[in-house]
């Protein structure tokens, strides 16, 4: 794998014994770790990711999750102090969903005992945006974590990855004991078999893929929206915010909202104006983005373009500030009477009112 690996560690100092473990096995595994410079607020994690470089997040810290309500957080560093505050899970994976070429999250309990309380969160995290998440209750192991790293390294598959680490981790603590043994024997069941061998020093080697599950509820119901030619609401950017509007898009594709994209949907070699043209007519709504950048030439002119035919339609047009906009864009003209979603805030949750605006469904907050 290519790309940085950021280290998320709020409220921890630099020396920490925890971060030291994991920094050195990471570098015998042949990976440097980049430690977030403290304090690990939001807007600095935000901005890092930003760069588009950051590959891997390992994240330390805790987390607590209300289940009756749905509801989980997990804790960064304040900008206001040295206390740390919580921040609403499903914010943080629209962070993690932001980051051009992000590949994943590994969530490592702050403490040997809080693996618990971070139960479910790879899930949600997942299901709110987040390209991929794990957690690792002992990542700093020395054999197992460098086998690890290896794998990541050499471009394992992420599910293969997850499987691993829980195999290396029985590996090193209980697997002689009969119960351990058949724990882990199950979890071992579809990783490759040179895998399963006992944790040495050598390169974990290239693996076969485990066979395709199928596409998840979500995937078929997206394809039979875009086989019919049914799009839910159609992406109008900048060039220069391609990144930021792709992660936006993987993220209503994760919520289950079919956006049209240039890249996903004009194939090469054919002329693209009439197909645009063709497919506009029966999308359901649009999203003007507006970024650093401004409002492009070619962006205005769809803008006016399909502002009639969606006005025609009653259909709504919403403006979307991406989080690196002027604090005060110019929007053009008939678009400045429309409520626009502006992913510059933390609450409410820009992923939500973007899906709200779309698909017209209210949320449970609102």
């Amino acid at each position: 794998m290519t790309g940085s690996v950021l280290l998320v560690a709020p409220g921890l100092p630099a020396d920490d014994a925890r971060l030291r473990g994991l920094v050195d096995v990471a570098s015998a595994g042949g990976v440097v770790l980049e430690c977030l410079p403290a304090p690990a607020t939001e807007n600095a994690l935000r901005k890092r990711l930003a760069g588009g470089d950051v590959a891997l997040v390992v994240y330390v810290g805790r987390g607590e999750s209300h289940p009756a309500a749905d509801h989980a957080t997990l804790e960064l560093a304040s900008s206001g102090g040295a206390e740390l505050r919580a921040v609403n899970l499903r914010h943080f994976a629209g962070l993690l969903a932001g980051a051009p070429g992000l590949q994943g999250i590994v969530l490592v309990p702050r403490e040997e005992s809080g693996y618990t309380a971070l139960r479910g969160f790879a899930q949600r995290l997942t299901r709110h945006g987040a390209p991929a998440a794990m957690i690792w209750s002992d990542f700093r192991t020395g054999e197992t974590g460098r086998s690890w790293w290896k794998a990541w390294r050499g471009g394992m598959e992420w599910t293969l990855l997850g499987k691993l680490a829980c195999v290396l981790y029985e590996s090193s603590t209980r697997s002689e004991t009969p119960a351990g043994a058949a724990w882990q024997a199950e979890l071992r069941r579809g990783l490759p078999g040179a895998l399963a061998l006992p944790v040495g020093p050598t390169a974990v080697p290239a693996v076969p893929a485990l066979p395709d599950p199928g596409p998840s509820p979500i995937d078929r119901a997206l394809e039979t929206k875009r086989a019919s030619g049914r799009f839910d609401v159609f992406l109008c950017h900048n060039s220069a915010d391609k990144p930021a509007v792709r992660a936006i898009a993987r993220a209503l594709r994760a919520r289950g909202v079919l956006p049209w994209l240039d890249e996903w949907e004009l194939p090469p070699g054919q002329p693209w104006q009439p197909l645009l043209e063709q497919q506009i007519e029966h999308i359901r709504s649009a999203a003007v983005f507006v970024g650093l950048a401004g409002v492009g030439p070619w962006q205005e002119q769809e803008i006016y373009g399909f502002l009639r035919e969606f006005v025609s339609r009653r259909a709504p047009v919403i403006p979307v500030l991406l989080d690196n906009a002027p604090s005060a864009p110019d929007l053009p003209v008939f678009l400045r009477a429309m409520t626009y979603v502006d992913f510059r805030q933390r609450e409410p949750d820009p992923m939500v009112r973007l899906e709200w605006g779309v698909t017209g469904v209210r949320p449970d907050y609102a």
